[in-house]
């Protein structure tokens, strides 16, 4: 996987940018408060990235922060929501004005968003509601870290308890978080 995109910023339209990365340009889907908040062409960016593999082409999606990366991948789990309309929600919504209307159950702001009709909008409020906060921590992704020590096969009851440990909560990056629990567990 791409984790994220760092180079000169070439061009940009009103889904899209381009960046330059060690002589390739590649050009990289974002919501449209990105593009917007990105800067002038020439300047140095940094897109946390999700790549997408189909049938007939690769994609890769950029976003302005690694919240905002998880955060399109929480939306997309819900059924009938895919990238184009997950990189609408968060074209609409700030990570944190998203989860309040998901809190609030604001159904008529949630099909504010181009093409969400109001089914799919109660079924994003009826299966996330509640779980943004918990991933939202100060402390970066937790899911992350959770997801991590799933694949090198721990129980939920061993990751849960090794994310309740302090030097697990004071680390500040994934990386960081996975090897403070990996201690934790390890005694």
């Amino acid at each position: 996987m791409i984790a994220f995109v760092q180079g000169e910023l070439v061009s940009s339209d009103l889904e899209s940018v381009t960046i330059q990365v060690g002589g390739i340009g590649l050009r990289v889907v974002v919501p449209s408060n990105v593009v917007q908040e990105i800067g002038a062409v020439g300047t140095s960016v940094k897109l946390a990235t999700r790549l997408l593999v189909r049938d007939d082409r690769l994609e890769l999606f950029g976003f302005a922060s690694e919240r905002q990366a998880a955060l399109f991948d929480q939306v997309q789990t819900v059924s009938g929501v895919g990238p184009r309309l997950a990189l609408a929600i968060l074209s609409t919504f700030a990570p944190d004005q998203f989860a309040s209307v998901l809190e609030q159950e604001d159904l008529r702001q949630l099909t504010l968003v181009s093409g969400l009709g109001k089914r799919t909008a109660s079924r994003i409020i009826l299966e996330l509601r509640g779980k943004l906060a918990a991933s939202d921590e100060a402390t970066g992704a937790p899911d992350e870290t959770a997801d991590a020590l799933a694949a090198l096969g721990y129980s939920t009851a061993e990751i849960a308890h090794a994310l309740a440990h302090p030097e697990v909560q004071a680390a500040t990056t994934v990386e960081e978080r996975v090897g403070a629990a990996l201690r934790h567990l390890g005694t």
